[in-house]
Parts: structure tokens; sequence; C-alpha cells
């Protein structure tokens, strides 16, 4: 019997990374971070934050000055950056294609829901998906890792 997943648990991060965990994480994970957050920004845990960034809200943005959401700067986590500037600065490295899902959105809605439904075998566009995602999944893995030591703290360099 295959069991059903919903991504219905937002990453610790999800206000930079958009991260979705699936339900099956409430019992197995107790920091709930996506794989890319833990694998870049555990990496660089600043403070015993194991890669959970800290956010705050109303504070001012040390690069563009405007009082915003603000999270702290991985690499250094003492200086605070709106959620715009964070993106430009930690994620401009990574150029990645987005990849479409090849059926419309019904068929992707019930794909999502349940991934792992042998009926998805018979849909060969699918199975094309899958390795896309994955060589996408692999290629921006590779690129975090060449990344991290381009991506100082903007303040501090």
């Amino acid at each position: 019997m295959n069991e059903q997943y919903y991504y219905n648990i937002e990453c610790k991060n999800h206000k930079v990374c958009n991260g979705l965990l699936p339900d099956r994480w409430l019992d197995k994970r107790g920091r709930f971070l996506c794989i890319p957050c833990e694998t870049t920004f555990g990496k660089l845990s600043q403070n015993n934050s194991n890669g959970i960034l800290k956010f705050a809200e109303n504070i001012r943005c040390l690069q563009c000055n405007k009082y915003e959401k603000v999270v702290s700067y991985p690499s250094c986590g003492q200086h605070y950056l709106c959620l715009d500037c964070f993106d430009y600065n930690w994620y401009s490295h990574i150029k990645l294609p987005s990849i479409m899902f090849p059926y419309n959105k019904e068929i992707e809605n019930e794909y999502r829901n349940n991934p792992y439904d042998e009926k998805w075998n018979n849909y060969c566009l699918i199975q094309d998906y899958n390795k896309q995602v994955d060589s996408w999944v692999n290629l921006k893995q590779e690129i975090i890792k060449k990344c991290i030591p381009l991506r100082k703290c903007p303040i501090c360099k």
C-alpha cells in the first residue's frame, strides 16, 4: 500500500527558500529544515543556529536602508538584510533553468499529493520530468557547494 504525503509543513527558513516538507517529517525531524537549507545554511551555522536563520520585523536593512522584515546573513550571523537584498546577495550566483510540469494543473496537483502512486508509471512525460528534477537538484547542490565560499556577508566584506 502506498502512503500519501502532503507537503504542507513550512521549512523554518520558508521566508527565504519557500521550502515545504512532507507531513511524514512530523515524526522524524525536529528542526524542520528542507534539504537545501540543511545542506547550505547548516554548514554555515553561526552561533549554533544549525541552519535555522534568524528573522526580525521592522528593522533597518543594512544594504538598502529600508525598514522591513529582515533575515540574518548566514555567513556572519550578525548583520540583517531585508528579504529582497538577501535574495539578491545569496541566490544571485545560482542560475538554473526552470522545469515545467508536463501536464495540466489538475494532474499536477494530483501528482504532488501522491507522487508514489503506481499509475504515474504509465505517464512517460512524468518519468522524463522526474529525471529532469533529479538532474536539476543535483546541479543546484553542486552550484551551492561551489558558491558557499563566495557568499560573504556584504556588510562584513
